[in-house]
């Protein structure tokens, strides 16, 4: 997420501490501090929640019920709570 669009909601009355940036990794391990400060830029991690979905780790997940063929599905709890 970029400054300007950072700049953009909180001149829509989002404050950052209510922007949450969720870094959906897939299969990949999860970043470094220093990693995620490189990707996003310092300012942005400074001012936003930078969440990590690993989808190994159940607490993270909510059931969304189950496929037609009888496969679980579930979705990262930020996600699905905001």
């Amino acid at each position: 997420m970029s400054l300007f669009l950072s700049d953009e909601l909180e001149s829509a009355g989002i404050t950052s501490r209510d922007i949450t940036l969720l870094d959906a990794m897939g299969t990949h391990r999860r970043q470094t501090g220093a990693e995620l400060r490189q990707m996003l830029g310092g300012q942005v991690v400074d001012k936003c929640r930078c969440a990590q979905h690993y989808g190994g780790d159940d607490i993270d997940m909510s059931p969304l019920g189950r496929t037609s063929f009888d496969y679980p599905l579930r979705a990262n709890r930020l996600l699905v709570e905001s």
